[in-house]
Protein backbone atom coordinates (compact mmCIF):
# COMPACT_ATOMS: atom_id res chain seq x y z
CA UNK A 1 0.00 0.00 0.00
CA UNK A 2 1.24 3.37 -0.85
CA UNK A 3 1.89 5.62 2.24
CA UNK A 4 0.05 8.74 2.49
CA UNK A 5 1.07 11.25 4.58
CA UNK A 6 -2.11 12.80 5.06
CA UNK A 7 -3.91 9.87 6.44
CA UNK A 8 -2.18 10.81 9.70
CA UNK A 9 -2.77 14.52 9.87
CA UNK A 10 -6.12 16.59 10.87
CA UNK A 11 -7.35 18.10 7.67
CA UNK A 12 -10.44 19.62 9.60
CA UNK A 13 -8.59 21.74 12.01
CA UNK A 14 -6.06 24.56 11.61
CA UNK A 15 -3.98 26.79 13.94
CA UNK A 16 -4.67 30.49 13.71
CA UNK A 17 -1.31 32.87 14.56
CA UNK A 18 -0.67 36.19 14.71
CA UNK A 19 2.76 38.41 14.81
CA UNK A 20 2.71 42.01 15.72
CA UNK A 21 6.00 44.05 14.85
CA UNK A 22 7.71 45.98 17.76
CA UNK A 23 8.62 48.77 15.88
CA UNK A 24 6.17 50.41 14.71
CA UNK A 25 7.96 51.75 11.31
CA UNK A 26 6.18 50.68 8.30
CA UNK A 27 8.01 47.52 6.78
CA UNK A 28 8.56 48.35 2.34
CA UNK A 29 7.27 45.67 0.40
CA UNK A 30 10.71 43.81 -0.02
CA UNK A 31 10.55 42.92 3.62
CA UNK A 32 7.38 42.14 3.71
CA UNK A 33 8.05 39.27 0.96
CA UNK A 34 11.05 38.70 2.47
CA UNK A 35 9.55 38.11 5.73
CA UNK A 36 6.63 36.03 4.63
CA UNK A 37 9.26 34.07 2.16
CA UNK A 38 11.34 32.77 4.99
CA UNK A 39 8.10 32.36 7.31
CA UNK A 40 7.11 29.99 5.26
CA UNK A 41 10.06 28.16 4.17
CA UNK A 42 10.88 27.55 7.77
CA UNK A 43 7.42 26.42 8.73
CA UNK A 44 7.48 23.87 5.50
CA UNK A 45 10.69 22.34 6.37
CA UNK A 46 9.05 21.91 9.83
CA UNK A 47 5.83 19.87 7.98
CA UNK A 48 8.14 17.75 5.60
CA UNK A 49 11.01 16.59 8.34
CA UNK A 50 7.86 15.39 10.76
CA UNK A 51 6.34 13.93 7.85
CA UNK A 52 9.51 12.06 7.04
CA UNK A 53 9.63 10.81 10.84
CA UNK A 54 5.48 9.98 10.65
CA UNK A 55 7.00 7.55 7.60
CA UNK A 56 10.21 5.92 9.47
CA UNK A 57 7.69 5.18 12.48
CA UNK A 58 5.14 3.63 9.98
CA UNK A 59 8.02 1.55 8.97
CA UNK A 60 8.87 2.48 5.65
CA UNK A 61 12.50 1.37 4.52
CA UNK A 62 14.49 4.62 4.75
CA UNK A 63 16.43 3.03 1.88
CA UNK A 64 13.16 3.95 -0.44
CA UNK A 65 12.84 7.77 1.14
CA UNK A 66 14.53 9.95 -1.31
CA UNK A 67 15.31 14.19 -1.83
CA UNK A 68 15.71 15.77 -5.45
CA UNK A 69 18.40 17.63 -5.72
CA UNK A 70 16.79 21.07 -6.46
CA UNK A 71 14.10 22.87 -4.88
CA UNK A 72 10.72 23.05 -6.23
CA UNK A 73 10.12 27.28 -7.79
CA UNK A 74 7.73 29.09 -6.25
CA UNK A 75 6.02 30.11 -10.07
CA UNK A 76 5.41 26.25 -11.04
CA UNK A 77 1.81 24.91 -10.36
CA UNK A 78 3.70 21.25 -10.22
CA UNK A 79 0.09 20.24 -10.56
CA UNK A 80 1.23 16.41 -11.31
CA UNK A 81 3.65 16.19 -8.35
CA UNK A 82 1.80 13.23 -6.89
CA UNK A 83 2.26 9.46 -7.54
CA UNK A 84 4.68 9.74 -10.45
CA UNK A 85 5.07 6.48 -12.82
CA UNK A 86 8.42 6.38 -13.66
CA UNK A 87 7.79 3.68 -16.73
CA UNK A 88 5.87 5.75 -18.57
CA UNK A 89 5.37 9.99 -19.87
CA UNK A 90 4.93 11.09 -16.50
CA UNK A 91 8.85 11.03 -15.94
CA UNK A 92 9.24 14.48 -17.51
CA UNK A 93 7.11 16.31 -14.05
CA UNK A 94 10.40 15.13 -12.27
CA UNK A 95 13.29 16.04 -14.69
CA UNK A 96 13.39 19.62 -13.61
CA UNK A 97 13.98 18.85 -9.95
CA UNK A 98 17.48 17.53 -10.36
CA UNK A 99 18.65 14.22 -9.03
CA UNK A 100 16.78 11.50 -6.35
CA UNK A 101 19.12 10.95 -3.46
CA UNK A 102 17.90 8.23 -1.06
CA UNK A 103 18.33 8.40 2.69
CA UNK A 104 19.87 5.20 2.57
CA UNK A 105 21.56 3.50 -0.83
CA UNK A 106 19.21 2.29 -2.23
CA UNK A 107 20.85 0.46 -5.33
CA UNK A 108 17.75 0.96 -7.93
CA UNK A 109 17.71 4.42 -6.83
CA UNK A 110 21.18 4.87 -7.33
CA UNK A 111 21.47 3.13 -10.85
CA UNK A 112 18.36 5.64 -11.26
CA UNK A 113 20.59 8.52 -10.30
CA UNK A 114 23.29 7.79 -12.85
CA UNK A 115 21.26 7.96 -15.90
CA UNK A 116 19.42 11.46 -14.53
CA UNK A 117 22.48 12.86 -13.65
CA UNK A 118 24.05 12.63 -17.14
CA UNK A 119 21.02 13.66 -18.26
CA UNK A 120 20.81 16.95 -16.11
CA UNK A 121 24.37 17.65 -16.51
CA UNK A 122 24.28 17.68 -20.10
CA UNK A 123 21.66 20.14 -20.68
CA UNK A 124 23.10 22.22 -18.26
CA UNK A 125 25.76 22.19 -19.92
CA UNK A 126 23.82 22.77 -23.33
CA UNK A 127 21.78 25.61 -21.44
CA UNK A 128 24.87 27.42 -20.49
CA UNK A 129 26.73 27.18 -24.02
CA UNK A 130 23.20 28.75 -25.38
CA UNK A 131 22.03 25.93 -27.56
CA UNK A 132 18.52 26.66 -27.55
CA UNK A 133 17.76 22.61 -27.65
CA UNK A 134 18.23 19.79 -24.91
CA UNK A 135 18.35 16.22 -24.55
CA UNK A 136 14.85 15.02 -25.32
CA UNK A 137 12.83 13.28 -22.03
CA UNK A 138 12.21 10.27 -24.57
CA UNK A 139 15.91 8.68 -23.79
CA UNK A 140 15.62 9.18 -19.99
CA UNK A 141 12.00 7.16 -20.10
CA UNK A 142 13.90 4.50 -22.64
CA UNK A 143 16.18 4.20 -20.29
CA UNK A 144 14.26 4.10 -16.96
CA UNK A 145 12.23 1.16 -18.53
CA UNK A 146 15.57 -0.54 -19.86
CA UNK A 147 16.88 -1.28 -16.71
CA UNK A 148 14.13 -2.88 -15.30
CA UNK A 149 16.19 -6.19 -17.18
CA UNK A 150 19.51 -4.53 -18.50
CA UNK A 151 22.74 -3.66 -16.70
CA UNK A 152 22.93 0.46 -15.94
CA UNK A 153 26.45 0.28 -17.37
CA UNK A 154 24.69 -0.38 -20.48
CA UNK A 155 22.28 1.98 -20.49
CA UNK A 156 24.76 4.30 -19.52
CA UNK A 157 26.72 3.87 -22.48
CA UNK A 158 23.38 3.48 -24.57
CA UNK A 159 22.47 6.96 -23.53
CA UNK A 160 26.28 8.31 -24.27
CA UNK A 161 25.43 7.14 -27.91
CA UNK A 162 21.91 8.89 -27.95
CA UNK A 163 24.30 12.08 -26.80
CA UNK A 164 26.89 11.58 -29.00
CA UNK A 165 24.23 11.42 -32.28
CA UNK A 166 22.15 14.34 -30.79
CA UNK A 167 25.10 16.86 -30.56
CA UNK A 168 26.93 15.46 -33.46
CA UNK A 169 25.62 18.68 -35.51
CA UNK A 170 27.08 21.19 -33.53
CA UNK A 171 31.14 22.75 -34.08
CA UNK A 172 31.70 23.71 -30.89
CA UNK A 173 34.25 20.80 -29.81
CA UNK A 174 34.86 22.37 -26.72
CA UNK A 175 31.22 21.38 -25.83
CA UNK A 176 31.23 18.05 -27.12
CA UNK A 177 34.45 17.48 -25.07
CA UNK A 178 32.61 18.40 -21.91
CA UNK A 179 29.46 16.09 -22.74
CA UNK A 180 32.43 13.46 -23.28
CA UNK A 181 33.98 13.94 -19.57
CA UNK A 182 30.61 14.11 -18.17
CA UNK A 183 29.86 10.48 -19.32
CA UNK A 184 33.41 9.58 -18.50
CA UNK A 185 32.93 10.63 -14.73
CA UNK A 186 29.43 8.55 -14.21
CA UNK A 187 31.22 5.67 -15.54
CA UNK A 188 33.76 5.85 -13.43
CA UNK A 189 31.27 6.91 -10.52
CA UNK A 190 29.34 3.71 -11.06
CA UNK A 191 32.49 1.46 -11.31
CA UNK A 192 33.91 2.65 -8.15
CA UNK A 193 29.85 2.26 -6.56
CA UNK A 194 30.36 -1.43 -8.13
CA UNK A 195 33.57 -1.71 -6.62
CA UNK A 196 32.16 -0.46 -3.18
CA UNK A 197 28.79 -2.16 -2.44
CA UNK A 198 30.30 -4.62 -0.14
CA UNK A 199 31.58 -2.22 2.52
CA UNK A 200 28.51 0.06 1.55
CA UNK A 201 26.55 -2.88 2.94
CA UNK A 202 28.86 -3.23 5.91
CA UNK A 203 27.74 0.50 6.71
CA UNK A 204 24.44 0.09 6.07
CA UNK A 205 24.02 -3.03 8.60
CA UNK A 206 25.89 -1.46 11.18
CA UNK A 207 23.46 1.46 11.32
CA UNK A 208 20.26 -0.12 11.16
CA UNK A 209 21.62 -2.77 14.09
CA UNK A 210 22.73 -0.17 16.27
CA UNK A 211 19.73 1.69 17.38
CA UNK A 212 20.36 2.72 20.90
CA UNK A 213 23.62 4.27 19.85
CA UNK A 214 25.32 5.93 17.05
CA UNK A 215 28.11 4.66 15.43
CA UNK A 216 28.95 8.19 14.41
CA UNK A 217 29.08 10.08 17.62
CA UNK A 218 30.62 7.06 19.23
CA UNK A 219 33.60 6.83 17.63
CA UNK A 220 35.54 4.57 19.96
CA UNK A 221 33.13 1.94 18.63
CA UNK A 222 34.14 1.98 15.12
CA UNK A 223 36.71 3.98 13.56
CA UNK A 224 35.87 4.62 9.96
CA UNK A 225 38.31 4.71 7.49
CA UNK A 226 38.86 7.37 4.40
CA UNK A 227 37.11 5.28 2.12
CA UNK A 228 34.28 4.19 4.24
CA UNK A 229 33.66 8.13 5.68
CA UNK A 230 33.74 9.48 1.50
CA UNK A 231 31.26 6.07 1.39
CA UNK A 232 29.13 7.20 4.64
CA UNK A 233 28.91 11.38 3.25
CA UNK A 234 27.77 9.91 -0.08
CA UNK A 235 25.53 7.39 0.77
CA UNK A 236 24.30 8.06 4.34
CA UNK A 237 24.47 12.02 4.96
CA UNK A 238 24.20 13.27 1.49
CA UNK A 239 20.37 13.00 2.26
CA UNK A 240 20.00 15.49 5.19
CA UNK A 241 22.94 17.50 4.03
CA UNK A 242 20.69 18.60 0.40
CA UNK A 243 17.46 18.24 2.80
CA UNK A 244 19.23 20.94 5.21
CA UNK A 245 20.41 23.03 2.50
CA UNK A 246 17.52 23.70 0.29
CA UNK A 247 14.48 26.47 0.88
CA UNK A 248 12.01 23.99 -0.26
CA UNK A 249 13.01 20.68 -0.87
CA UNK A 250 11.35 17.42 -2.49
CA UNK A 251 10.74 14.35 -0.66
CA UNK A 252 9.47 11.27 -1.70
CA UNK A 253 8.93 7.76 -1.28
CA UNK A 254 9.81 4.53 -3.70
CA UNK A 255 8.44 1.87 -4.39
CA UNK A 256 10.06 -0.98 -6.35
CA UNK A 257 7.67 -3.06 -7.30
CA UNK A 258 5.27 -0.33 -8.36
CA UNK A 259 8.01 1.59 -9.86
CA UNK A 260 6.45 4.66 -9.00
CA UNK A 261 7.48 7.00 -6.39
CA UNK A 262 4.88 9.61 -3.76
CA UNK A 263 5.41 12.63 -3.22
CA UNK A 264 5.43 14.04 0.50
CA UNK A 265 3.25 17.21 1.60
CA UNK A 266 2.28 17.79 -2.22
CA UNK A 267 -0.18 20.10 -0.69
CA UNK A 268 2.88 23.01 -0.39
CA UNK A 269 3.91 22.17 -3.90
CA UNK A 270 1.26 21.20 -5.93
CA UNK A 271 -1.34 24.15 -5.63
CA UNK A 272 -4.21 22.40 -6.97
CA UNK A 273 -3.87 20.19 -4.08
CA UNK A 274 -3.72 22.76 -1.35
CA UNK A 275 -4.92 21.93 2.15
CA UNK A 276 -5.32 22.90 5.58
CA UNK A 277 -1.75 22.14 6.17
CA UNK A 278 -0.45 24.72 3.49
CA UNK A 279 0.63 28.19 5.36
CA UNK A 280 -2.00 30.87 3.76
CA UNK A 281 -1.74 34.24 4.78
CA UNK A 282 -4.71 35.67 6.31
CA UNK A 283 -4.96 39.03 7.00
CA UNK A 284 -1.78 41.83 6.92
CA UNK A 285 -1.61 45.42 7.97
CA UNK A 286 0.35 48.13 7.76
CA UNK A 287 -1.27 49.84 10.58
CA UNK A 288 0.71 50.90 13.70
CA UNK A 289 2.08 48.81 14.44
CA UNK A 290 2.18 46.56 11.19
CA UNK A 291 0.61 42.48 11.67
CA UNK A 292 0.03 39.29 9.84
CA UNK A 293 -2.21 36.82 10.54
CA UNK A 294 -1.44 32.93 8.95
CA UNK A 295 -3.72 30.14 8.66
CA UNK A 296 -1.74 26.72 8.89
CA UNK A 297 -1.64 22.97 10.17
CA UNK A 298 -1.05 21.48 13.46
CA UNK A 299 3.18 21.70 12.98
CA UNK A 300 2.59 25.51 13.47
CA UNK A 301 2.76 25.00 17.12
CA UNK A 302 6.50 24.07 16.75
CA UNK A 303 7.28 27.32 15.48
CA UNK A 304 5.53 28.73 18.90
CA UNK A 305 7.69 26.45 20.92
CA UNK A 306 10.45 27.60 19.56
CA UNK A 307 9.74 31.44 19.98
CA UNK A 308 8.74 30.58 23.25
CA UNK A 309 9.29 27.00 24.93
CA UNK A 310 7.38 25.67 27.32
CA UNK A 311 9.88 26.59 30.23
CA UNK A 312 9.91 29.88 29.28
CA UNK A 313 6.16 29.79 29.09
CA UNK A 314 6.20 28.33 32.73
CA UNK A 315 8.96 30.51 34.09
CA UNK A 316 6.38 33.40 33.10
CA UNK A 317 3.53 31.81 34.49
CA UNK A 318 4.64 31.59 37.71
CA UNK A 319 6.16 35.49 37.60
CA UNK A 320 2.29 36.42 36.27
CA UNK A 321 1.11 34.31 39.36
CA UNK A 322 3.26 35.79 42.12
CA UNK A 323 2.57 39.69 40.34
CA UNK A 324 -1.66 38.56 40.64
CA UNK A 325 -1.05 37.43 44.37
CA UNK A 326 0.66 40.89 44.83
CA UNK A 327 -1.75 42.69 43.60
CA UNK A 328 -4.87 40.73 45.32
CA UNK A 329 -3.39 41.92 48.64
CA UNK A 330 -2.83 45.44 47.26
CA UNK A 331 -7.12 45.68 46.98
CA UNK A 332 -8.88 45.94 50.37
CA UNK A 333 -12.30 45.03 49.03
CA UNK A 334 -13.93 42.77 46.39
CA UNK A 335 -15.09 45.45 44.39
CA UNK A 336 -11.62 46.79 44.46
CA UNK A 337 -10.65 43.49 42.57
CA UNK A 338 -12.92 42.83 40.74
CA UNK A 339 -12.43 47.10 39.14
CA UNK A 340 -8.35 46.60 39.08
CA UNK A 341 -7.30 46.98 35.18
CA UNK A 342 -3.87 45.87 36.42
CA UNK A 343 -5.18 42.48 37.90
CA UNK A 344 -7.71 41.43 34.87
CA UNK A 345 -4.87 42.06 32.64
CA UNK A 346 -2.39 40.30 34.40
CA UNK A 347 -5.34 37.07 34.96
CA UNK A 348 -5.90 38.02 30.99
CA UNK A 349 -2.24 37.14 30.51
CA UNK A 350 -1.95 34.23 33.14
CA UNK A 351 -5.29 32.61 30.81
CA UNK A 352 -3.69 33.16 27.53
CA UNK A 353 -0.43 31.26 28.60
CA UNK A 354 -2.26 28.69 29.86
CA UNK A 355 -4.31 27.97 26.73
CA UNK A 356 -1.47 28.24 24.93
CA UNK A 357 0.27 25.49 26.63
CA UNK A 358 -3.22 23.54 26.17
CA UNK A 359 -2.70 23.56 22.06
CA UNK A 360 1.15 23.16 22.01
CA UNK A 361 0.42 19.84 24.43
CA UNK A 362 -1.97 18.44 22.26
CA UNK A 363 -0.19 19.88 18.58
CA UNK A 364 3.48 20.12 18.96
CA UNK A 365 4.47 16.49 16.98
CA UNK A 366 6.57 14.10 18.90
CA UNK A 367 7.36 12.35 15.74
CA UNK A 368 11.14 12.77 15.27
CA UNK A 369 11.76 11.32 18.81
CA UNK A 370 10.09 8.34 18.19
CA UNK A 371 12.31 7.53 15.10
CA UNK A 372 14.17 4.39 16.10
CA UNK A 373 17.17 4.49 14.56
CA UNK A 374 19.71 7.04 16.70
CA UNK A 375 21.38 8.44 13.46
CA UNK A 376 17.98 8.95 11.54
CA UNK A 377 16.56 10.96 14.27
CA UNK A 378 19.96 12.96 15.17
CA UNK A 379 20.17 13.86 12.04
CA UNK A 380 16.00 14.81 11.96
CA UNK A 381 16.68 16.85 15.98
CA UNK A 382 19.78 18.52 14.01
CA UNK A 383 17.99 20.32 11.25
CA UNK A 384 14.76 20.80 13.57
CA UNK A 385 16.70 22.84 15.95
CA UNK A 386 18.51 24.48 13.06
CA UNK A 387 15.12 25.50 11.13
CA UNK A 388 14.16 26.63 14.68
CA UNK A 389 17.14 29.08 15.42
CA UNK A 390 16.66 30.44 12.38
CA UNK A 391 12.86 31.02 13.17
CA UNK A 392 13.93 33.31 16.09
CA UNK A 393 16.86 35.27 14.33
CA UNK A 394 14.13 36.11 11.63
CA UNK A 395 11.32 37.25 13.94
CA UNK A 396 15.00 39.26 16.05
CA UNK A 397 15.72 41.19 12.89
CA UNK A 398 11.76 42.51 11.64
CA UNK A 399 11.22 42.82 15.02
CA UNK A 400 8.06 40.80 15.14
CA UNK A 401 6.50 39.17 18.01
CA UNK A 402 4.18 36.20 18.29
CA UNK A 403 0.56 37.16 19.88
CA UNK A 404 0.07 34.46 22.27
CA UNK A 405 -3.76 35.55 22.83
CA UNK A 406 -4.31 35.11 18.98
CA UNK A 407 -3.24 31.46 18.74
CA UNK A 408 -6.50 29.63 18.51
CA UNK A 409 -7.82 26.39 17.17
CA UNK A 410 -9.98 27.23 13.54
CA UNK A 411 -12.04 24.98 11.76
CA UNK A 412 -11.58 24.74 8.03
CA UNK A 413 -15.54 25.32 7.36
CA UNK A 414 -15.18 28.64 9.48
CA UNK A 415 -12.37 30.06 8.45
CA UNK A 416 -12.23 30.93 4.42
Amino acid sequence: MIFNDYDYRDLTTGIKVKFKRKDEKPLSVWEVANFINNFSTYYYKFEIIETIAIALNESIDPRNIFIFSKSFLLNNVYSELDIIDLSNSEIPYILSLGNMISMFPNDKLININFILKAYNEINEILKNAKIYKTVDSSYIIKCFNNIKHLPVGKEIKNLETECNVFISDLEDKNLKEKVKEVFKNIKKEYFEYGQSKIKIKSLFDLNINYKQISFLEDRSMYNLSAQEKKLFNTYFHKFFEVLSRLPRPVVGIYYKDENVIKILCKSHINKDQSNITSLDLKKFSHNSPPFMEFLAGQFITKASEYILSSEERALKKELLKQQINTEKLKQKTEEEKQKSEKLNRLEKRLTILEKLDNINKSNIPNNIKQVNNTYLKSQLLNIDSSIGNNLRQLLNKTKFDLIDEDIEHIHVDTYK
